[in-house]
């Protein structure tokens, strides 16, 4: 396993970072997004993630980058877990302090982001846009169902649930949409 997270491209830095404190459910759905058409911009996928802890400190961020690593892994959730996982020195989520952990993400999570929440020990999803708004540009987000979601919380404890975050969600996919960004 790698020692440290990958550095941070400069453009992520002015949103947030690592060691940041988010106030609301609603602020750190915002930087999500704001991440999301940030990555979109610099040829990223339309889609952000922050990981925090119970103190609403950030442990680490995500966004897309299949096209840029030419990895179908890439997604930002998973971007997120993994440098979580590494900054904590765990594969399990729900053992080091400052548990629970939550994950905010800009959109729901595909079915292979789901595969990841469930394993990795987090035990809250907050989501902004729902996977039929990245549906309505091309992206499939494979059967990922209320089902699911509820056999999560029931087996390994994970709520999932959507916030209200000040920003447009559907923005970064617009963007994306716009720029006839590659659909993976």
């Amino acid at each position: 396993m790698q020692e440290h997270p990958p550095p941070l491209p400069s453009w992520v830095l002015p949103i947030i970072k690592p060691g940041d404190h988010v106030e609301t459910d609603q602020a750190a759905l915002d930087a999500s997004i704001q991440l999301a058409y940030e990555s979109a911009k610099n040829q990223g996928g339309p889609f952000g993630a922050i990981l925090t802890d119970a103190e609403n400190r950030v442990i680490s961020v995500g966004w897309n980058r299949v096209i840029e690593a030419s990895d179908s892994t890439a997604h930002a959730e998973i971007e997120a877990i993994r440098n979580a996982q590494i900054r904590t020195e765990t594969h399990n989520l729900s053992k080091p302090p400052n548990v629970p952990f939550t994950l905010y993400v800009s959109c729901e999570p595909c079915v292979m982001c789901f595969g990841a929440i469930y394993w990795s020990g987090l035990t809250r999803v907050v989501a902004a846009a729902t996977a039929q708004q990245a549906e309505a540009i091309g992206f499939d987000e494979g059967p990922v169902t209320s089902g699911m979601w509820e056999a999560a919380k029931e087996n390994k404890g994970i709520r999932f649930e959507h916030g209200t975050p000040t920003l447009d969600p559907q923005k970064p996919l617009q963007l994306y949409h716009a720029n006839q960004g590659e659909i993976y």
